[in-house]
Parts: structure tokens; sequence; C-alpha cells
């Protein structure tokens, strides 16, 4: 019952988010129309830092490049994603051999050694922090960068305000939905996006189903 009530808030906040995108502006209108509602999955089913993990396996790479990527990485452990504790003690280079670079690796690793030693924040203390509490928290891990953080808050916390600018897709889309031969750079799309607020992420999905 309490998942379908969530379920039910949510799709009641998309359909909130897609009114206002529309009321935006003629462009807004159209994609929001031509796209339909707002189905964003979010990937509740993995804990923070697995959802990190998953992050940081798709970053820099095309969606199909990093989906047979972690196609292989769940295969190894046996098609479901392993706890900190299993991943801290299987083999290094078996792992890597799953289509990781050595960056990447490590990457896992040092997030596995902080889910296990209970530094990386759970879900609760997680959803009490705001973007900028989370992101200082998260940023100095080598290898996590602002998107990897931005793709956690949307993607597994649900967080609805929150604008991947640096995103290269969301600056294209953008750039052809206004039908500009300038691009975007990362701080005139930060500033462009105050006008999506509070549904930042919503207008972030959208752009990205152009």
């Amino acid at each position: 019952m309490l998942e379908n009530q969530s379920t039910g808030k949510a799709n009641k906040d998309y359909q909130k988010a897609s009114l206002f995108l529309k009321g935006v502006d003629s462009d807004w209108n159209s994609l929001v129309t031509r796209v339909g509602k707002c189905n964003i999955k979010i990937s509740s089913d993995l804990l923070p830092w697995q959802s990190m993990i998953k992050s940081i396996i798709f970053q820099q790479l095309s969606p199909a490049a990093a989906s047979s990527i972690y196609k292989q990485f769940l295969f190894f452990f046996g098609n479901k994603f392993p706890n900190s504790y299993l991943l801290l003690n299987s083999d290094r280079m078996e792992i890597k051999a799953c289509g990781l670079s050595l960056n990447k690796l490590n990457t896992i690793i040092k997030i596995s050694e902080m889910a296990h030693t209970g530094y990386f924040p759970n879900r609760e203390e997680l959803q009490r922090m705001t973007e900028e509490e989370i992101t200082n928290k998260l940023i100095n891990i080598k290898g996590v960068g602002e998107w990897t953080i931005k793709m956690l808050m949307i993607y597994n916390l649900g967080f609805m305000n929150i604008m991947p600018s640096s995103d290269l897709a969301v600056k294209n889309n953008y750039q052809k939905l206004k039908k500009t031969k300038k691009p975007l750079t990362t701080k005139e799309l930060s500033l462009t996006a105050e006008d999506w607020h509070p549904y930042k992420s919503i207008a972030a999905w959208y752009l990205w189903q152009l």
C-alpha cells in the first residue's frame, strides 16, 4: 500500500511538472506534448552507493556500450547487484574484465569501501541533505564528478529540481529545441534552468527524450 501511495504521489508530481513546463513557452509546450507524460524510472531497488556505481559504469560511454558492460558486471555477480562485502572480496581483475577501465574499477572499489565502513550516507540521510551538502560529501571521491552525483539525486533519490548542466545531451538538445546555432555553455544552461525551477530534473528528462 505504501509503495502504491508513493507511486501515486510521484505521478501527480510529474503531472504538475509537465503542466508547468508546458507553460514556459511554445517550444516547451510542443516538446512536452510530443513526448507525453513523464515516466522517470527511479532505481529505488538499488541502494544509493550501488546506484552511484551504476552511474560510474555508464559515465562517458554510449548507452549501448554502457548497458553491455553493466550486464556483464551483473552476470559476474550472479545477475544481481553485489553487496559491498562481495565486491571487495572478488578478484578485481576479473571485475575489470567486464569492460571497466582501471580508473572506473578503482572508483567502484572506493565507493564499496565507503559503503562497507558506513561512511557512504544511506538513503534516509541523503534525503535530508541539500544538493550542495550531497555534492560536498561525495565530490572528493576520486572518479566521481558532479554529473555522477546529479544522476544519483535524480534517478535514485528522486529529487525533482536537479539540473545536470554539464550533460552534453541536455545542452545539445536544448540548443535543438530553441533552434539556435551557438552551443550553450554549462554556465549558460545553469542560468537558463532557473526558469524551470522547481522541476529542473523533469526538464532534463524531457530534453533527454528529444
